[in-house]
């Protein structure tokens, strides 16, 4: 243990990838769930989760919690979270693992048949979707939008109104990670 951090994690900090994702709780709450059982259904076998399962869950948490009273944020509603590369990567692995199972079994594209171990009755065409979205929007590099939203403090909830080229900013990286929520909610 080094500073407070076990071995390994310094490193797995500075991977670290800021993301933005939507503010919508109920819909991360059931997007987490498919997280956790996407990589139960293709890794570790229930209960237990693999370390990079558990990083995501609690990495995108925020995402799913009910605003704070008293809370200001710039809509459309972000979050911005910040993720491990490598967990982001053993994702997508997963996504694709599911979505070759998925083609390769026709009886596994009917909507009651589980992805699965574990309590849920996810069918496999959602898992494999809301995967992919989670994995799609945490690929999604906010680039020079995150970097000017950082420095004005407008990548969470506000103190102070920010200056028009943080709005802008933030205009146009909700438009970029809600046009990829929108293609991936369409049922």
């Amino acid at each position: 243990m080094v500073g407070g951090l076990v071995r390994g994690d310094a490193a797995r900090v500075e991977r670290g990838l800021c993301r933005a994702v939507p503010y919508a709780p109920a819909d991360w709450r059931r997007l987490l769930c498919s997280v956790a059982l996407g990589f139960a259904a293709t890794g570790n076998p229930p209960p237990s989760l693999s370390p990079a399962a558990t990083r995501l869950v609690a990495a995108l948490a925020p995402a799913a919690r009910r605003a704070r009273p008293g809370e200001h944020h710039l809509e459309p509603r972000l979050v911005h979270v910040t993720v491990d590369a490598d967990d982001v990567a053993e994702l997508g692995s997963h996504a694709r693992a599911l979505g070759r199972q998925l083609l390769a079994t026709p009886a596994a594209a009917g909507t009651g048949s589980s992805a699965g171990p574990g309590p849920s009755a996810v069918a496999l065409p959602d898992l494999v979707r809301d995967l992919a979205m989670v994995h799609g929007l945490l690929d999604l590099d906010p680039g020079v939008d995150g970097i000017v939203l950082r420095r004005w403090g407008a990548d969470g909830p506000l103190i102070v109104p920010p200056p028009p080229e943080a709005l802008e900013a933030h205009h146009h990286l909700a438009g970029r990670v809600f046009a990829m929520w929108d293609a991936g909610t369409r049922s």
